[in-house]
């Protein structure tokens, strides 16, 4: 279970590191739009890690961990669809 937690916390943050030195749109406010989200993306991701390392290895996660999880997919989603312009 830890390393299926480790490879999500590391492949969000491989994506915010791309997302964040490629700026892959021609229009401003994308571009802005895009970083805003890439920031937040980092901070949400930092944050459940956080909150992964004060839960217990051999118990179940959390229901908020979950959400959160599942909150971070969600605006990855979306970062990955507004750079694809």
């Amino acid at each position: 279970m830890l390393d299926s937690r480790r490879h999500l916390l590391q492949s969000l943050a491989a994506l915010a590191a791309v997302l964040a030195g490629e700026p892959a749109l021609s229009e401003q406010a994308n571009q802005k739009k895009l970083r805003a989200d890439v920031a937040k993306l980092l901070d949400m991701a930092s944050e459940l890690k956080q909150e992964v390392e004060k839960t217990d290895a051999t118990s179940t996660l959390p229901l908020s961990v979950v959400k959160k999880a599942q909150q971070i997919e969600k605006l990855a989603k979306q970062i990955r669809d507004l750079a694809k312009g």
